[in-house]
């Protein structure tokens, strides 16, 4: 054989074995062995092939793989269909552990509801046979306040009003005694101690050493550690942390703002009162509620003037209010909302318009509406679903 077929030969061989290696490296052993071979010599896979099989036999390893894979598409992918704001967080809930305590509604409330409050991470309702109930997270970690932990008068059948605040409950029993418990170190019930008068405001004398009667209240509602208490007679008592309910002192004892009301509500600093003639106060034009800003009506009319709305003859009939915005409900069906319109509050359902509104009331970020059509419309924040309501 000459030289230069003999190189031919060697080339053409060594290009041959490096094909053959380079499958059995990622294609396993040649398809190109004989039976005999096969038999003959141990099958030979790739190191990447092998690992691959010695991992799917693995089942653990393929559920972690799986779990993993989900977790990916939905960290990366789900905010497209879930949006998520990550700079949104619930000051009422936080140092709270995640629970579902705030659904289980007691059984004893069934088709039986007179009241129902809640303001923070704990709910209060009493029913019609004047039973006492709480529910939620009833137990503050931080401050160790059991707020199950009734106090003697808290009697099954002996509660006619009940409300909750961000850390206190004021209950009305049916012999007239008024009963706080729970937190009491910013005024939120009972005697104030010496040189606390210049931070809090104390419970009226009458309510801390005698009895009211409970067919003359008109209204209880607690709030950012605060209470109001408003009679039928008009008259409207408030007491608790003035610092952070700003217009407090001009709701006292004895003010012009505290008499005449026919309805009262608590944002998270400032206190909003109906007057008897259809008229609205927050109080003056100093610590007040500013009445002169804009409003939205819920025909999407822009109002320039809350105060000049008013004036102009509009009376409202009910009010209601979240952490920063107000809602009044008007005598002619329709709704105004004011204030700041931190979560869509100033956005109202279309179908409000429509609709003549006889029921008007709110949680901390939402309004909720009934129509005399009977149908319910709800707007604000949605974050825990409390704007799904269903016709």
């Amino acid at each position: 054989m000459s030289k230069q077929k003999q190189s031919h030969t060697a080339k053409r061989g060594f290009f041959a074995t490096i094909g053959r290696w380079a499958k059995r490296m990622f294609f396993g052993a040649s398809k190109e062995l004989s039976e005999d071979d096969v038999f003959a010599v141990e099958k030979i896979e790739s190191p990447s092939r092998m690992t691959v099989k010695a991992f799917f036999r693995r089942k653990l390893a393929v559920v972690a793989l799986i779990v993993l894979l989900a977790l990916f598409l939905f960290v990366f992918i789900g905010p497209y269909f879930f949006p998520m704001d990550l700079n949104y967080s619930d000051h009422l809930q936080k140092n709270m552990a995640p629970n579902y305590s705030l659904r289980k509604v007691p059984a004893g409330l069934k088709d039986n509801i007179q009241t129902i409050s809640g303001f923070s991470d704990f709910t209060v309702g009493v029913s019609k046979d004047h039973t006492f109930y709480i529910w939620g997270n009833t137990k503050n970690t931080l401050t160790n306040t059991d707020y199950t932990k009734f106090p003697a008068e808290i009697q099954p059948g002996k509660v006619a009003f009940a409300a909750a605040g961000s850390d206190h409950i004021i209950a009305i029993t049916t012999d007239g005694q008024v009963v706080g418990w729970g937190n009491s170190n910013n005024g939120q019930y009972g005697a104030l101690k010496p040189g606390d008068e210049a931070f809090y405001t104390q419970m009226p004398d009458f309510l801390l050493n005698g009895t009211i009667n409970p067919d003359d209240v008109q209204k209880l509602v607690c709030g950012y550690q605060c209470t109001a208490l408003l009679m039928k007679d008009g008259n409207l008592y408030v007491w608790g942390n003035h610092q952070n309910i700003i217009n407090m002192r001009d709701f006292t004892k004895d003010n012009t703002f505290n008499t005449g009301i026919k309805d009262v509500v608590l944002s998270n600093n400032y206190i909003l009162a109906l007057r008897e003639d259809g008229s609205v106060t927050g109080g003056t034009s100093v610590n007040g509620v500013d009445l002169r800003q804009s409003a939205v009506l819920d025909t999407g009319e822009k109002i320039k003037s809350v105060s000049a709305y008013l004036s102009d003859g509009h009376k409202a009939v009910a009010l209601a209010a979240t952490d920063y915005c107000y809602a009044m409900l008007m005598e002619n069906g329709h709704v105004v909302v004011f204030g700041a319109d931190k979560y869509g509050e100033k956005t109202m359902p279309a179908g409000m318009v429509d609709d003549e509104i006889v029921g008007l009331t709110a949680g901390t970020r939402h309004f909720l509406a009934v129509g005399a059509s009977g149908t319910t419309y709800a707007w604000g924040h949605n974050d825990g679903g409390q704007c799904n309501v269903n016709g």
